[in-house]
This record gives structure tokens, sequence and C-alpha cells, in this order.
């Protein structure tokens, strides 16, 4: 009990200062400046007043106009046989997808739909309406292909240039060109140019078909391959999980 009234004691006059402890006052060491709030606002305004935002507008402009020239250029090399390489576009899931779930009693409970480790093929739930068509936009013969088969397909196609300017081309062809960036050409195992990705059909109804077209070119040959040229020699598997590629010389 004394332990504790001694130890309230201490502590009481340390904080109020009790026994022979002084304030000094240690005086003003160098100059000093009344302590003011910037005014924010303020001073934003006054920084936006010294911008020439003039430059800024052209400086926008130019990097807009310039944007298709900055664009990386995936220059793959021409086919010179027709041929498919069958795609199973499966993925796995990493993560666990939930959602509502039909109980017994009819009711809809937010439950999991598929665990983490689940195979999924897109085909089996959505049908592309379009392909998409492969092509060099430095090529001549390549880019006169591809205003053919938009022009025979129209909304059927897709036209994806891997190198070139593709906003100047759309521009010049009056028609829609979209780019094949990194992400795109990860996801399927483009290797030559042109290459037409459809969807196949029969034995391969869940697969792409991504036909590689030797030149000379044409709109027949085009839909011919449309869905992909049927399986005939097994060669090899592609890398990236392609099925067995079938090759078709074109007479």
């Amino acid at each position: 009990m004394h332990q504790r009234i001694l130890t309230l004691a201490i502590a009481g006059g340390l904080l109020f200062g009790i026994g022979n402890a002084q304030a000094t006052n240690l005086g003003v060491q160098g100059q000093t400046w009344p302590i003011a709030e910037v005014n924010i606002l303020k001073l934003l305004v006054e920084s936006a007043t010294q911008v020439d935002w003039s430059k800024v507008q052209q400086g926008l402009v130019k990097k807009a106009d310039d944007w298709g020239d900055t664009l990386p250029q995936w220059n793959f090399p021409q086919a010179h046989v027709t041929r498919t390489v069958w795609f199973d576009p499966a993925i796995r899931l990493r993560k666990p997808v939930y959602g509502p779930k039909k109980s017994r009693s009819g009711n809809y409970e937010w439950g999991l739909m598929y665990p983490a480790g689940t195979r999924v093929n897109p085909l089996r739930y959505e049908r592309p309406p379009s392909d998409m068509l492969f092509f060099n936009g430095n090529v001549p013969a390549q880019v006169a292909f591809a205003e053919a088969a938009y022009k025979a397909r129209g909304a059927g196609i897709y036209l994806v240039e891997t190198a070139g300017n593709p906003e100047a081309l759309a521009k010049h062809l009056d028609m829609p060109v979209y780019y094949a960036n990194q992400g795109i050409l990860a996801r399927f195992p483009i290797r030559k140019l042109p290459t037409l990705m459809g969807v196949g059909t029969g034995i391969h109804e869940y697969d792409l078909a991504l036909t590689e077209m030797a030149p000379p070119y044409s709109v027949a040959t085009l839909n011919a391959d449309w869905s992909g040229i049927p399986p005939q020699i097994a060669i090899a598997n592609h890398p990236s999980g392609a099925r067995p590629e079938t090759s078709h010389a074109k007479p």
C-alpha cells in the first residue's frame, strides 16, 4: 500500500511539475517567421497561371497523332504453306468463382459455382460471331487481301494488324483495323501471316482454327478455310497447347 502511494506521488510530481524542477527560457536563436497556413486553392491557381496550356495541348495532340507509329511491331514470317493449327482455348481457373445457385427449394443462393483449378472452355458458353484475320500492315499483298476479306465478309471478320500503323491504315482503307497487342499474341499461337482465326466445326467444335494462308491470296481461299482445313496429317503439337497441326498445300 505504501509503495503504491509513493508511485502515485512520483508520477504526479513528474506530470504537474511538483518538486524542484523549473522551466527555463532558453531564448531565441536565429531568424524566425510567423506560422501561416498555405491556401492550397490559391497555390493551385497561381501554379496553373504559369503553365503554357497551348504547348500542353499541342503535345497531347502530337502524342495522339503519333500513337500508331509508336506501337511495337510484330513481324511474323509469311506463310508458304496453307495449314490449320487447332487450338484448345480452355483455361484453368486460378480462383474459385461464386455466383447465384438454385437450391432444391427453388430459391437462388450465393454459393460456389466453380472451384479453383476447374478447366473451362469459353466456346462451350459463347460462340464468337466474328473471326479475326491477322496480317502484316507493311506487306502490300496482305493489306490488299485484308481489304478484300472485309469487303466480302463485313462485320463477320475483324482485321487485326500485327505490324504497321492500324490507325493510318483504317483511315486509308475506310474500314476498322485493330492492333494485335502482346496480350493477344501471348494468348493465341500466331506464328505465320496472314492467319485466319475462327471456330472449328465437327470434332473441332470447341477448338479455334488458326489457318495460315499461303499466297496467292483470294477471298475464295478464305471462304473455303473459314472454319479450318479438315485434319489430314498430324504433324506436331503447338507448345502453347494447340492441337496437332494439319497441312494442306495449295495447288
